[in-house]
């Protein structure tokens, strides 16, 4: 009669135990799975992620090349300048708003100017790229000195806002050479799209010379990492050289080659002079060679203003004046010679 009951209560549990067993192999099997998801298939990605967690990484602007005369005189340069960035990742909820707050007053941000750094913030935490969130993106371009000043002063309240030094243009030939050199502005998406080395905020070549050698003369950007904590504060010097190898500190910037063009600065200016109107072309070249030596379209504008902080209303003159400073008469215009 025992060994009945002990027969029963076994035929009583192997099926509870079979369920048992069931479970442990599906939990073992779900853990194995996601295991293999985790470090095979999405490691790098996490891992990315992790070293993005400690690691701010700020591109180093490379110089644009220099434009020069024939004679070696130096038409276009680089000036030194400050443009405000914001990285997504370490500015989060509440402390995004006040920062953004903060840099309507201390940068003198119009609505429309505020709207697009929100815009560009929610752009960066929806895209599906994880790691977009940890690129800073553009807030505003090449700032007063006094405008530097204030954050600096401000910046242990904005972590997630640096101040990198960029190289912007510098037109010193005469604005009758605009149409000639061209000039330089923000990259469009459409164009990151079709040049994946161009990242949001930088300026590329606008017409002229600056168009048609921008290959050459942009040069490729370096990188600076910097260990950070969870807010974006740098982390102190000891701890920098413990998490981030000597190697990857610092990746510095290549600059973009030097143009030399036909143009001679003086007889541009000559030409320029000696032309009484108010609107045609005025062509010089050497016969043997067929150099252009000057080229005369006016009007003309200056590379400077459409480079820099162009206000809407200063464009809508431009391209509202009816002598067109903006067409290149010598290049998309008939006259007879002269």
């Amino acid at each position: 009669m025992l060994v009945r009951r002990d027969f029963d209560d076994i035929r009583e549990i192997r099926p509870r135990a079979a369920l048992g067993a069931l479970v442990v192999v599906l939990s073992m099997l779900v853990l194995v799975v996601r295991l293999y998801q985790l470090q095979i298939l999405r490691g790098e990605e996490y891992v990315n992620q992790s070293i993005a967690n400690f690691r701010k990484s700020l591109f180093v602007p490379a110089d644009r090349g220099q434009i020069k005369d024939r004679n070696g005189l130096t038409l276009v340069d680089n000036r030194p300048s400050f443009d405000v960035f914001l990285t997504p990742a370490f500015c989060k909820g509440k402390e995004r708003d006040d920062v953004i707050a903060k840099l309507k007053d201390f940068l003198q941000l119009d609505a429309e100017d505020v709207e697009r750094v929100k815009a560009d913030y929610q752009k960066s935490w929806l895209s599906k790229d994880k790691l977009e969130r940890f690129r800073p993106y553009l807030v505003e371009l090449d700032i007063p000195r006094d405008q530097v000043d204030v954050l600096e002063a401000h910046k242990t309240e904005m972590s997630c806002v640096n101040l990198i030094p960029t190289p912007h243009r510098s037109y010193r030939a005469p604005s009758s050479l605009g149409h000639v050199l061209g000039y330089m502005s923000e990259v469009t998406p459409d164009e990151m799209d079709d040049h994946p080395e161009y990242r949001r905020g930088q300026t590329i070549g606008r017409r002229g010379m600056e168009r048609r050698w921008e290959k050459e003369l942009r040069g490729a950007d370096g990188k600076q990492n910097i260990a950070v904590d969870a807010k974006g504060r740098e982390l102190d010097k000891d701890t920098q050289e413990a998490l981030i190898p000597e190697p990857e500190r610092l990746m510095p910037a290549t600059p973009g080659n030097n143009l030399v063009l036909s143009i001679d600065e003086r007889l541009q200016e000559a030409a320029d002079q000696a032309f009484p109107g108010r609107a045609g072309a005025v062509v010089v070249m050497e016969a043997k060679t067929g150099f252009i030596l000057a080229m005369v379209s006016r009007p003309s504008f200056d590379p400077n203003k459409m480079s820099g902080r162009i206000s809407k209303s200063e464009l809508r003159t431009l391209t509202e004046d009816p002598l067109k400073p903006m067409l290149n008469r010598v290049m998309n215009e008939n006259y007879h010679p002269g």
